[in-house]
């Protein structure tokens, strides 16, 4: 028989749109703003679509936002990998989750992939003063996830989260546990590139709308070696690369220029 399009009611929904909101909140500074108001104007209508029984979007329609979606990411960062990228097709992908959650197990779905942003959180940046934020966000992650599979839809919200609290907290040790004895592995983790979209030092290429994401980079940009005494500072200016061609986003130079090298001697 083909599946109905008019879904019940689904325990936890409500909760587990504020654990992807929490998720999702500490990137949206580094999203592009028509993917933040995407995902706000998704988790909308399906909370509105389950308070009114709406029926859920067509797969036609649910194919065509996977799509639509995955070129849009592509045509904005040139990519799939890399953090930004790949934490903007993450959170495209959780909205586009949304239109299909009909069952506790699509809500699952959705509570993963919040922790996933939780963790892609840390991966740009490991701050104190996010701890707090992230902490709690896990925390309400996984009382949107003990809500789903709670085994009475009358089970008392205090009673989840009083539960949820003492798992994690009995959890704590072993996460501790785990940090002091993990293997750290050297580079970036999971080998993920910083980035060199905009970086402080020398370029071949620079796009002046990624300044914003400007990180300071302690890699050298070249190396002078003097063959007698050192000259003074006003005489220690080297001209930098100049950039001429540009596509309407970024600055490069030119192709097939060549720069042969010259040694520099200092009069």
């Amino acid at each position: 028989m083909p599946e109905s399009n008019a879904p019940a009611r689904i325990r936890g929904l409500d909760w587990v749109l504020a654990a992807l909101a929490a998720a999702a909140a500490p990137h949206v500074p580094h999203l592009p703003a028509w993917v933040t108001l995407l995902l706000i104007a998704i988790g909308a209508w399906r909370w509105a679509a389950d308070l009114r029984s709406w029926k859920l979007a067509p797969m036609p329609l649910r194919v065509v936002v996977v799509l639509a979606s995955t070129a849009a990411i592509f045509g904005t960062y040139r990519t799939l990998n890399g953090i930004e990228a790949g934490t903007a097709f993450l959170v495209l992908m959780a909205a586009a989750k949304l239109l299909e959650t009909r069952t506790s197990r699509d809500l699952t779905v959705v509570v993963f992939i919040s922790w996933f942003l939780l963790y892609a959180a840390l991966l740009r940046e490991q701050s104190l003063l996010q701890l707090p934020w992230l902490l709690g966000s896990a925390w309400l992650t996984a009382i949107a996830l003990m809500r789903v599979h709670a085994s009475s839809a009358q089970a008392p919200t205090r009673h989840i989260v009083r539960r949820t609290f003492w798992l994690l907290l009995q959890a704590a040790p072993l996460a501790l546990l785990m940090f002091l004895l993990f293997p750290r592995l050297p580079g970036p983790f999971w080998g993920i590139a910083a980035g060199d979209s905009a970086r402080t030092g020398l370029s071949d290429e620079m796009t002046p709308g990624d300044i914003s994401d400007l990180s300071v980079s302690g890699e050298p940009a070249f190396r002078v070696r003097f063959l007698g005494p050192v000259p003074p500072p006003v005489q220690r200016y080297w001209r930098g690369p100049v950039l001429h061609e540009f596509d309407g986003r970024s600055w490069r130079r030119t192709r097939g220029q060549a720069f042969p090298q010259q040694q520099v001697v200092a009069a």
